[in-house]
């Protein structure tokens, strides 16, 4: 059969919505120091792509731009273990449905006849029903790339059900991964985890782990400093009273 790709982004701790801030951060330079987000997204759209060079800063704003220009979709889900809409499946696929129906009036089609299909929307759709509308849009042809993030897997709670919550969205990737789109590419993120890592690495075409990678205090440290200085509150700060959160939040990251 033949398979999507898949890229697998992981760590001993992945404590900010990672890939989700993808596009939000571009505007990062590239090179001073580089990002924590700047360098895994490059090589995350660089791998995505199919891209065998090197990249450039300038892939991300590519992407944004072929997705504006309907050159390609991209749809994002950060599982949140802080909130019960954001750590099963169904959460996941019923974003993952609207915001590529808003991308394409092919999608939209689909998702609307669900729409319909269910009294309107006064009927909520089966886990099932929500998975066949995906693989509906998966399957038109002649569509330009389709680009899925799934961020923070390990929020997914693992201890309750049969089977779990994890277990259900770790199916749901296997299943996107395998499908027959070729058009398809798949990212996910997630701590590294022994059942994660049983399920995703057989099926990952690529991988980065992120606390392998070098310069990553430096990295933090940059996003710890962005955070700050882009944020209303916490920019007015005193100079020392910034450097000390950022020494010591930089520290407790120990690398992630």
């Amino acid at each position: 059969m033949e398979t999507g790709s898949l890229l697998w982004v992981h760590g001993k701790r992945m404590s900010i919505p990672f890939l989700s801030s993808l596009l939000k951060l571009r505007h990062f330079k590239a090179g001073s120091g580089k990002s924590i987000l700047s360098c895994v997204s490059l090589q995350l759209v660089s791998l995505l792509k199919g891209l065998t060079s090197p990249p450039s800063f300038s892939i991300i704003e590519d992407i944004t731009r072929s997705c504006e220009a309907g050159l390609a979709s991209i749809a994002f889900f950060y599982f949140d273990f802080k909130d019960s809409t954001k750590m099963h499946a169904r959460g996941a696929l019923s974003s993952l449905l609207v915001q590529l129906a808003a991308q394409s009036d092919a999608y939209s089609e689909i998702l609307s006849a669900l729409y319909s299909k269910h009294d309107a929307g006064s009927k909520q759709p089966s886990g099932d029903a929500l998975k066949k509308s995906l693989e509906s849009m998966l399957a038109i042809p002649d569509q330009p790339p389709i680009y899925i993030v799934i961020d923070g897997l390990d929020e997914c709670p693992k201890s309750t059900g049969m089977p779990s919550p994890r277990n259900e969205v770790l199916s749901l990737v296997e299943w996107l991964v395998e499908s027959r789109c070729l058009n398809l590419s798949v990212a996910v993120t997630s701590r590294t985890e022994v059942d994660i890592e049983a399920t995703l690495h057989p099926l990952a075409s690529h991988t980065i782990s992120l606390h392998n990678e070098a310069g990553q205090k430096e990295d933090i440290t940059e996003y710890i400093k962005w955070s700050i200085n882009s944020n209303p509150k916490t920019r007015k700060w005193r100079k020392q009273d910034k450097e000390l959160v950022i020494e010591k939040l930089s520290e407790r990251a120990d690398g992630m």
